[in-house]
C-alpha cells in the first residue's frame, strides 16, 4: 500500500523508496491511506472526493468535533487519538467504520467523553475495534456503547470507571453477551473498579466470548 504524507493542507506527497517526498502523478481521489497527524488542524473538512479512502490518521491535532466525514463510504479506520473532542458524534456518514480509535482527548479537569446515540446506531454492523482509553469515561458514558453487537475489542483502560457508581451494569449493557456477543479482548486497567474482590472473575462470567482481558489471556 501506497504511503502518504501530507506537507500541507493543500499539497499530497508520497514517498519514494529512499524516504524521498515527490508529488503524484495519480488522482488524488485514488488515496486509499491518508496522514494528517501531528498537524494543527481544527476542522476535518475538505475530503469529501476522496471517496476510495479506507484509512485517516488525524490522531494529535487540534480538533473539538468529529465533522466533514460525508462522502468517505469505504473509510474502515478513523484514528483521532490526542484531540479535544468531547463528544463522539457525526459518525453516521461512514457505514463501513471497523475501527474508531479516540484514546487520551484533552478535556476539561473532571469531564467524560461521551458516545451520541445516533453515531453508535450508525456504526452497529461495522465498528470491530474502539479504544477510548484515558478520556475520563464513567458509567453512563459506557452505557452508551450498547449496540455494537459487531465488536471484538474494546478498550476503556485508565479511565474513571467505580464500581459503586454502576460501572459493572454499565459493562453488561455495552459489552454483555447479549450487547456483544463477538467481544474477545476487554482492556480495563487503571479503572477504580480493577481494585476491588473478585474483580477479574465479575468480568470473566461478564460475557463468555472473552479470550482476553486486561492484555491477559
Amino acid at each position: 500500500m501506497t504511503d502518504w504524507i501530507p506537507l500541507d493542507e493543500k499539497e499530497l506527497l508520497r514517498e519514494d523508496d529512499e524516504g524521498k517526498a515527490y508529488q503524484d502523478a495519480n488522482s488524488p481521489q485514488d488515496l486509499q491511506v491518508l496522514y494528517l497527524y501531528d498537524n494543527q488542524i481544527t476542522v476535518i473538512e475538505g475530503l469529501s472526493y476522496l471517496r476510495r479512502l479506507t484509512h485517516l490518521y488525524l490522531a494529535n491535532n487540534a480538533i473539538t468535533a468529529i465533522s466533514g466525514l460525508d462522502g468517505l463510504p469505504n473509510l474502515q479506520k478513523l484514528y483521532l487519538e490526542h484531540n479535544s473532542i468531547q463528544v463522539i458524534s457525526g459518525l453516521e456518514a461512514v457505514p463501513s467504520l471497523e475501527e474508531l480509535h479516540v484514546s487520551s482527548q484533552r478535556l476539561p479537569p473532571g469531564a467524560s467523553l461521551t458516545f451520541d446515540p445516533p453515531s453508535v446506531a450508525a456504526l452497529g454492523a461495522s465498528l470491530r475495534v474502539l479504544t477510548a482509553s484515558s478520556c475520563g469515561l464513567t458509567a453512563p458514558a459506557v452505557r452508551g456503547l450498547a449496540g455494537l453487537r459487531r465488536l471484538r475489542r474494546l478498550d476503556l483502560s485508565h479511565n474513571a470507571l467505580r464500581a459503586e457508581e454502576g460501572a459493572f451494569e454499565a459493562l453488561d449493557a455495552a459489552a454483555g453477551p447479549s450487547a456483544a456477543p463477538l467481544l474477545a479482548n476487554l482492556d480495563l486497567r487503571g479503572n477504580p473498579l480493577c481494585r476491588g474482590p473478585k474483580y477479574r472473575d465479575t468480568i470473566i462470567l461478564m460475557n463468555d466470548s472473552l479470550t482476553t482481558i486486561d492484555d491477559e489471556a
